[in-house]
């Protein structure tokens, strides 16, 4: 891809002072790469039970989200926080939408000037009712909240719009069905400054290839094409999924090495695959993992 091939750019997101997107070129070493791809540290509003106990930082010892907020600043100085609504899985703790309002509450207040991104759990229906529900109570704060789907958008978008508030448009890795809901997002209201993409990723060996070429082809798409409803900034939460995935756990064979180490570059690598295809938010649980990306970053500008 030359200069000669780009007429088009990809939108630039202010997240509370942290600017998002804006690039016209794919690549950090090109002139068009505006802004980096920002890392978002994941903090969960209950503790984290079903993963390795390396896989996350020492925040959950004791207090609640404000106090594991706070502490992750203080530890990490990360560019973003994303909040994760672990609490209103209805597969786990299944708590009520006035929780997660309480819990977003204390995060806004121990963020400070960090800005924040609000996650859902991974149930459709309950997003949808608890998201309806936060869009309407919090009107003094700008939420990032997400995902929204096609299943679930009509019942938020128009709270969105009155609210002033920005959605985080999720589809299942298809360029077709993400610009469906960002056509309808637009069609109901919505700027498009306050619409991000959310592709639906996986992690290093489970996919990671058709991920990439989705993403890259989609910013190919923006750049080259114009292509208004594949402009907006792409978030990729790869945290959680990364470490899910067996190769990433405790394996006895020693053949593997240290489980800790292989864990964090599983993660690391995760990330860097996909800011090269082109994403501009990448969502991230361990902090060895993130100071990793963050070298390899400062190294490609």
């Amino acid at each position: 891809m030359s200069i000669e091939d780009i007429n088009g750019q990809i939108i630039e997101t202010d997240i509370r002072g942290l600017k998002v997107g804006g690039k016209t070129t794919l690549y950090s070493f090109e002139d068009g790469y505006k802004n980096p791809c920002r890392i978002a540290y994941l903090v969960e509003d209950e503790p984290i039970k079903d993963l390795p106990p390396y896989a996350f930082d020492d925040i959950y010892s004791d207090g609640d989200v404000a106090d594991w907020v706070r502490r992750a600043i203080e530890k990490e100085h990360p560019e973003c926080i994303c909040l994760k609504l672990a609490s209103i899985n209805p597969n786990d703790f299944d708590k009520d939408k006035t929780v997660a309002l309480e819990n977003i509450r204390k995060a806004i207040d121990a963020c400070g000037d960090v800005p924040l991104i609000v996650w859902g759990c991974s149930n459709t229906k309950k997003n949808g009712d608890v998201f309806e529900y936060l869009l309407e109570e919090i009107k003094d704060f700008k939420l990032t909240i997400g995902p929204v789907e096609i299943d679930n958008y009509q019942q938020l978008v128009d709270k969105a719009v009155k609210n002033g508030h920005r959605l985080i448009a999720n589809s299942p890795i298809d360029i077709n069905m993400a610009k469906q809901l960002n056509i309808l997002l637009e069609n109901a209201g919505m700027k498009r400054e306050d619409i991000l993409i959310d592709p639906t990723v996986s992690a290093l060996g489970y996919g990671i290839e058709y991920c990439y070429s989705i993403i890259e082809r989609m910013r190919l798409a923006a750049l080259t094409q114009n292509d208004a409803s594949l402009q907006m900034p792409i978030i990729c939460n790869i945290g959680r999924d990364v470490w899910k995935v067996k190769e990433a756990g405790e394996i006895e064979d020693e053949k593997w090495g240290d489980d800790e180490n292989r864990g964090i570059l599983w993660e690391a690598t995760t990330a860097m695959s996909l800011i090269s295809a082109g994403c501009e938010i990448v969502v991230m649980l361990n902090s060895k993992a993130m100071k990793l990306v963050k070298e390899l970053l400062e190294e490609t500008r």
